[in-house]
C-alpha cells in the first residue's frame, strides 16, 4: 500500500505540473484567439466542441474499463491478457470512429440548423464541424494507446507529451491566425496537432511497453462482453457530465444567440481550467484503486477514500472560493477590456458554475474509486438524478428567465446529484455521512469561509469596486497579494486543527524533502 501511495503522489505531482502549463497556455492564448476571430466565431467554436462531445458518447466508455483492467493485469504481470483487451478496444474504436464520421457528415445540415447561426457565419460553422469530426475520429482511434499509458500509470510521460504538443499547438495557432485564416486556420491546426499527438503516443506506447502487439490475439467474445457491459454503465453515468458541460451552450445557441454562447463559453472555460486542476489530481486514482483492489481488503479502500478526499478538499475548497471572490478580478486580468460592456456576463457565469461544482468536487475521489473497484452502478444512479434534474430544470428556466435560467438549473442539478452520490457511496462503504463530513469537509470548509471573509473585508474587497481604474499590471499585484493573505489565513486554521494527523504530516514532509533533495 505504501508503494502504491508513493506512486500516486508522484503521478499527481506530474499531473499538477502539466495542469499549470496548460493553464498558462490557455490564459494567454484564449484572449489572443478571441481578438483575432471575434466572440461570434468563438461561440461557433464552442458549439462545435459541444456537439462533437455528444458524438463521443457512442464509444460506450471503453477507456474506463480498459484503464481498470490494464492496471490489474499489469500488477499481476499478465501481458497476454492486456493484449487481448487492447485488441478488442482498438477494434471497437475503429468501428465507432468510422460510424461517427459517416453519421456526422450526413447529419451536418440538421445539426447546425438547430442553432441560430447568422448566414454570414454558416460557412465557418460547416467547415469547422467537418474538420472537428475528422479530428475526433483520429483522436478516438488512437486513444487506446493513451489509455494504455494511463493504465500503466506513466503520467510523467503523458504530461511531457502534452507539453511538447501544446507548444506545437500554440505555434500553429499563432501562425494560422497571423496569416489571416481565422476560425478555418484554428480547425486546420487542431486536426494537424491531433494527428501528431496520436502518432507520438503510439510510438511512445510501443517503446514503453514492449509486450504490446496489435492484432496478435484472436478477438475474444468474453472480453468483448466484459468491456461492453462495464463500459455501457460507465457511459450512461458520464452522459450526465456531458449534458452538464454542454447543454447550456446548446440551449443558449438555440433560444438566444451565438454571441451569448461565446460569452458563456468564456466564463465556463475559466472555471473549467480550475476544474482541470482537480482532474489532473484525481487522474491517477482510478488505476491506483484497481491495483489496490487486486490485492487489498475493503478496509484499505475506506482508508484510501477518506484520506484522499481529505487531501483533495484541502486543495479544492480554498481554490474555488478564492476564484469565486476574485472572479471579476480574474476576468479583468485575463481578458482586459476586450469584451467591452458585456464583461460582467462571464463573471456571473463563473460564480454560478463554481457554486454548483464545488460540491461535485467532493465526490471526485469516491467516483474514481467506485469505477476502479467495479462499482459503476453507484455513479450511474447519482448521474441519472443529475441528468433528469438538468433537463427538467434548464429547459423551462431558459424559456422563462432567459440566459441565467439555464445556468442556475444546471448548477442545481449538479449540486443535488453530487449529494446523492455521497450518500450512496458512503452507504456502500458502511460510513456514516456525519463521519464523512466531519473528517473530510468541516475543517477546510470553515477555514475557507473565514479566510474569504478576512480577505474580502480587507483591502481586496475595497479595491474590487475600483479595479477598472487600474492597469492590468496593478491588477496582478492586487490578485497576488489577496491570494497570499487568503492562503495564509486558510493554512493557519487548517494546520492548527487536527485535520492531518502526525503520520500524514510526516509522510508528506518525507515526500517533499525527497523530491527537492534529489
Amino acid at each position: 500500500m505504501t508503494q502504491i501511495i508513493k506512486k500516486l503522489v508522484k503521478n499527481t505531482a506530474f499531473n499538477t505540473v502539466g495542469y499549470f502549463w496548460s493553464l498558462l497556455v490557455s490564459f494567454f492564448l484564449t484572449p489572443y484567439i478571441i481578438i483575432n476571430i471575434g466572440v461570434a466565431n468563438f461561440g461557433i467554436w464552442a458549439i462545435i466542441g459541444a456537439v462533437i462531445s455528444y458524438f463521443s458518447l457512442a464509444d460506450v466508455a471503453v477507456h474506463q474499463p480498459l484503464i481498470k483492467y490494464i492496471a490489474e493485469f499489469h500488477a499481476k504481470k499478465e501481458h497476454y491478457e492486456i493484449n487481448k483487451i487492447i485488441n478488442v478496444v482498438f477494434l471497437i474504436c475503429l468501428l465507432l470512429s468510422i460510424l461517427i464520421l459517416v453519421v456526422g457528415l450526413l447529419l451536418v445540415n440538421p445539426i447546425l440548423g438547430f442553432f441560430k447561426i447568422t448566414p454570414e457565419l454558416k460557412a465557418n460553422a460547416f467547415f469547422a464541424f467537418k474538420l472537428g469530426l475528422i479530428a475526433f475520429g483520429v483522436k478516438n482511434l488512437f486513444s487506446v494507446f493513451h489509455t494504455l499509458l494511463v493504465g500503466l500509470q506513466r503520467f510523467g510521460i503523458i504530461n511531457k507529451i502534452n507539453i511538447y504538443v501544446s507548444i506545437l499547438n500554440v505555434a500553429g495557432t499563432i501562425l494560422f491566425l497571423e496569416k489571416g485564416y481565422g476560425l478555418h486556420g484554428i480547425m486546420i491546426n487542431a486536426l494537424i496537432i491531433t494527428i501528431i499527438d496520436s502518432l507520438i503516443v503510439l510510438i511512445v506506447s510501443i517503446k514503453i511497453y514492449p509486450p504490446l502487439k496489435l492484432f496478435s490475439c484472436p478477438l475474444n467474445k468474453d472480453v468483448f462482453k466484459k468491456i461492453l457491459s462495464f463500459g455501457i454503465v460507465v457511459r450512461i453515468t458520464e452522459l450526465a457530465g456531458f449534458i452538464n458541460d454542454s447543454i447550456d451552450k446548446l440551449l443558449i445557441g438555440h433560444f438566444l444567440s451565438i454571441n451569448m454562447v461565446g460569452l458563456f463559453e468564456i466564463g465556463q472555460r475559466a472555471v473549467n481550467k480550475f476544474r482541470s486542476l482537480l482532474f489532473c489530481l484525481i487522474a491517477p486514482i482510478m488505476p491506483a484503486t484497481s491495483e489496490i483492489s487486486a490485492s487489498h481488503k475493503k478496509e484499505e479502500l475506506v482508508n484510501f477514500y477518506i484520506k484522499g478526499t481529505r487531501y483533495f478538499n484541502f486543495i479544492i475548497f480554498p481554490c474555488m472560493l478564492f476564484l469565486f471572490l476574485t472572479a471579476g478580478m480574474f476576468m479583468f486580468l485575463w481578458m482586459g477590456y476586450s469584451l467591452g460592456p458585456n464583461h460582467r456576463i462571464p463573471i456571473g457565469v463563473m460564480r454560478i458554475l463554481i457554486a454548483g461544482m464545488t460540491v461535485n468536487f467532493i465526490t471526485a475521489m469516491g467516483y474514481n474509486i467506485a469505477i476502479g473497484v467495479g462499482k459503476p452502478d453507484i455513479p450511474l444512479k447519482s448521474g441519472m438524478v443529475m441528468l433528469i434534474l438538468n433537463i427538467g430544470l434548464s429547459v423551462p428556466l431558459i424559456i422563462k428567465y432567459g440566459f441565467w435560467g439555464t445556468i442556475v438549473g444546471g448548477a442545481i442539478a449538479v449540486f443535488i446529484g453530487s449529494i446523492v452520490f455521497i450518500a450512496l457511496f458512503n452507504k456502500w462503504l458502511n460510513i456514516s455521512n456525519f463521519f464523512f463530513f466531519k473528517h473530510t469537509v468541516a475543517i477546510p470548509l470553515i477555514a475557507t469561509i473565514v479566510a474569504g471573509l478576512v480577505t474580502y473585508l480587507g483591502r481586496m474587497g475595497t479595491l474590487l469596486f475600483y479595479l477598472e481604474f487600474f492597469s492590468r499590471l496593478k491588477g496582478f499585484e492586487i490578485f497576488i497579494v489577496s491570494g497570499i493573505v487568503f492562503m495564509g489565513v486558510y493554512l493557519y486554521i487548517v494546520l492548527r486543527s487536527n485535520y492531518f494527523d502526525k503520520s500524514e504530516i510526516a509522510f508528506l514532509k518525507n515526500i517533499w524533502l525527497r523530491k527537492f533533495s534529489s
